[in-house]
């Protein structure tokens, strides 16, 4: 899992680089688990899906991001945590997956 730090506030881009032949039929991102509304305030992406922006990144919106392509009846994904230095996040990149652990750490 790769790993991006964001100050709290700031705009992020997560992306990735997609190749598929045929065509893709879908990408997907999300949150935590949670689908992605792509429409939503917080959100939005690129023409070809390839890029998550995420605008004024808080505490709920750190965590993992993953995004999900899927071409025919296969699938392939990726992942990358969003990470505001300083916060209550710790990151556990080898065991791809994190805990939330109370109070800030520095």
């Amino acid at each position: 899992m790769k790993v991006q730090y964001v100050l709290e506030g700031s705009d992020a881009v997560i992306s990735a680089t997609v190749y598929a032949h045929p065509q893709v039929d879908e990408i997907l991102w999300y949150h935590d688990n949670n689908l992605v509304d792509p429409s939503s305030e917080q959100y939005s992406t690129s023409s070809d899906g390839s890029a998550l922006h995420i605008k004024g990144v808080d505490e709920n919106l750190q965590g993992r991001y993953q995004i999900v392509v899927r071409v025919g009846n296969e699938t392939a994904s990726d992942e990358t945590a969003l990470v505001i230095p300083g916060t209550s996040l710790i990151s556990m990149v080898h065991c791809n997956q994190y805990i939330q652990y109370p109070g800030p750490f520095t």
